[in-house]
């Protein structure tokens, strides 16, 4: 019966543990939001951060325009997914805005966010962050060059392997090849450039991506840096990269932001972010 009771107990105190952690997480990140809107220096802990006008480099200069647009910052948290060990994390949110682009009005819009955090021992920091407004797909009349790739090679030598990975997949520009490096977690998360595009769940993405055909716009394999950022969490179970993407069907390119799981000894994709960048008026 002793024992019978303690398992009661543990697993009575497991549920709460996981749910402090996302809780901490979440905080966190409103925090990081918070500190945008009130013009406060980025963390320093911060390596990427994309926002609708970025312009490549891996720190925007200038977060006038994103301030302007968070008159009343409010996350709204889709999902927060932790590490086992509970000392790296993604959360996927969205927040509402104002913003006035590309010479139109300001109007009521949704900030999509995600951001990859890690456990320092003292506070949870976030160390790459995307920050996108959706716009509408446009197929063009003609199609020309579609841009350059990721112009900032930062990945550590543990996840070159994994990136390698990655860019070699989205290089061969085979939809079920990419499928293959997804996730099949429940919740995997998925945000697209155009309106409506969130998709939550391994099986609903994967049958999204088996239509879609993702690619790299240009990758010189002989170049010993890699068209990417990435980062690893503390404890190896979660990592993330930032490189562009092409969909040649649409002629356009996409910034993107990837989270990778360490699942059964291989690393698949479980949270994905993709965005055209977006100029304020």
């Amino acid at each position: 019966m002793l024992a019978f009771l303690m398992m009661i107990v543990v697993a009575a105190g497991a549920a709460p543990a996981a749910a402090g952690v996302e809780a901490d997480v979440t905080r966190a990140f409103a925090a990081f939001v918070d500190g945008v809107a009130a013009g406060k220096p980025l963390p320093a802990s911060l390596e990427v951060f994309v926002v609708p006008d970025h312009r490549g480099e891996p720190l925007p200069d200038d977060l006038g325009p994103v301030r302007a647009m968070l008159v009343a910052p409010k996350v709204k948290v889709l999902q927060v997914m932790a590490s086992a060990s509970g000392r790296s994390a993604w959360i996927a949110a969205e927040i509402p805005v104002r913003a006035a682009v590309e010479g139109k009005k300001a109007r009521a819009d949704v900030l999509r966010a995600s951001a990859f955090l890690a456990f320092d021992g003292a506070a949870w920091t976030v160390r790459a962050a995307h920050w996108s407004l959706a716009v509408k797909n446009v197929v063009p009349e003609m199609c020309g060059d579609t841009g350059a790739p990721w112009s900032v090679a930062d990945v550590p030598a543990a996840l070159i392997p994994a990136v390698t990975q990655v860019l070699q997949v989205l290089d061969e520009d085979k939809p079920a090849s990419f499928v293959r490096i997804m996730s099949d977690d429940k919740r995997a998360l998925v945000f697209g450039s155009a309106p409506k595009e969130t998709f939550v769940g391994g099986a609903k993405i994967k049958g999204v991506f088996k239509k879609w055909s993702v690619a790299l716009p240009g990758w010189d394999r002989e170049d010993p840096a890699l068209p990417a950022s990435a980062g690893v969490g503390p404890d190896g179970e979660l990592a993330w990269m930032a490189t562009r993407v092409t969909y040649f069907k649409l002629c356009d390119n996409y910034r993107a932001l990837l989270v990778m799981a360490k699942e059964k000894g291989a690393w698949k994709l479980v949270h994905q972010h993709y965005s055209e960048e977006v100029w304020f008026k």
